[in-house]
């Protein structure tokens, strides 16, 4: 794997499995904190990402619960599913 490939890698356990990182990982986040200064600043950003990551992945979640929501409880969707359902029992 790439350098920066691992370096990400090495920063998202940093971030969701901080207790598990081996001793040679560990050594490794110190190295990288050492020796690149813009280190602390890479694992800020990777943070802020999978944040906006997280809540984009709620939002669409909320919209797809909000859209069978509506779709099955709707005044009008209740006929609607109420025929699909009918048809499926009618074959």
């Amino acid at each position: 794997m790439r350098v920066s490939l691992n370096k990400i890698a090495l920063i998202e356990k940093l971030i969701f499995h901080a207790n598990a990182l081996s001793p040679e990982e560990k050594a490794l986040f110190e190295t990288y904190s050492i020796l690149d200064p813009d280190f602390e600043q890479e694992i800020a950003q990777q943070k802020i990402t999978m944040d906006c990551i997280q809540r984009s992945g709620r939002k669409a979640l909320q919209r797809e619960i909000r859209d069978v929501y509506n779709e099955l409880f709707h005044p009008h969707a209740k006929n609607t599913l109420k025929s699909k359902i009918s048809s499926l029992f009618r074959n």
